[in-house]
């Protein structure tokens, strides 16, 4: 039986292009693993996840911009692995402050707000 992975890389091989969206999912990691076995079949790969509202701009004090991860992938002749590029469009991911709240590490500067919109390196005051 094909696999629907199987039968994307096919559909964007004849195409030339694949394109999906997904309503109401939840994505909790990197996008790094989807955008490179893409390239691995030999395709260019652009791979993005919209999010809640967990950003303030840059001298803000409101929660106003998602962390949006965002990744893509080239493949390479000769055998050689894929160029990849993945990050979240915030000074640190989401996923990192909740490990840094989990290991009781502070947080760096200017890497989160608390519910009062004062910078905090406290993770969990951030996560709030």
């Amino acid at each position: 039986m094909r696999t629907p992975s199987f039968l994307l890389s096919v559909q964007a091989a004849a195409q030339g292009v694949a394109v999906m969206g997904i309503k109401d999912s939840f994505h909790f990691s990197a996008l790094w693993w989807e955008a490179e076995w893409l390239a691995s079949k030999g395709l260019i790969a652009i791979v993005v996840v919209n999010s809640k509202a967990f950003v303030a701009p840059h001298g803000g004090s409101s929660r106003v911009f998602g962390t949006n991860p965002m990744a893509f992938a080239f493949p390479r002749e000769d055998g050689l692995p894929p160029i990849v590029w993945d990050q979240a469009s915030s000074l640190m991911a989401r996923g990192d402050m909740q490990l840094a709240c989990e290991e009781g590490r502070t947080l760096p500067p200017n890497a989160a707000i608390d519910t009062e919109g004062k910078e905090t390196s406290d993770p969990a005051a951030g996560l709030a």
